[in-house]
Protein backbone atom coordinates (compact mmCIF):
# COMPACT_ATOMS: atom_id res chain seq x y z
CA UNK A 1 0.00 0.00 0.00
CA UNK A 2 1.15 3.50 -0.75
CA UNK A 3 1.46 5.90 2.13
CA UNK A 4 -0.61 8.99 1.92
CA UNK A 5 -0.07 12.27 3.65
CA UNK A 6 3.71 12.16 3.51
CA UNK A 7 5.02 15.15 1.56
CA UNK A 8 8.04 14.95 -0.67
CA UNK A 9 10.87 17.36 0.09
CA UNK A 10 12.05 19.65 -2.66
CA UNK A 11 15.70 20.59 -2.99
CA UNK A 12 16.42 24.18 -2.10
CA UNK A 13 19.06 26.01 -4.08
CA UNK A 14 20.99 29.05 -2.95
CA UNK A 15 23.43 31.30 -4.72
CA UNK A 16 26.28 33.16 -3.08
CA UNK A 17 28.26 35.84 -4.86
CA UNK A 18 31.67 36.35 -3.24
CA UNK A 19 34.15 38.93 -4.49
CA UNK A 20 37.73 39.22 -3.30
CA UNK A 21 40.85 41.00 -4.45
CA UNK A 22 43.85 39.49 -2.69
CA UNK A 23 45.43 36.09 -2.12
CA UNK A 24 43.80 35.76 1.31
CA UNK A 25 40.37 36.52 -0.16
CA UNK A 26 40.96 34.00 -2.95
CA UNK A 27 41.94 31.33 -0.40
CA UNK A 28 38.82 32.04 1.66
CA UNK A 29 36.56 31.87 -1.41
CA UNK A 30 38.16 28.56 -2.44
CA UNK A 31 37.59 27.27 1.10
CA UNK A 32 33.90 28.20 0.91
CA UNK A 33 33.64 26.57 -2.51
CA UNK A 34 35.18 23.37 -1.17
CA UNK A 35 32.78 23.29 1.78
CA UNK A 36 29.78 23.91 -0.45
CA UNK A 37 30.74 21.26 -3.00
CA UNK A 38 31.23 18.64 -0.26
CA UNK A 39 27.78 19.38 1.20
CA UNK A 40 25.93 19.29 -2.10
CA UNK A 41 27.12 15.95 -3.36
Amino acid sequence: MARRGKKQRKAQLATLLAVGEGPADKAFINHLKDLYSKNTG
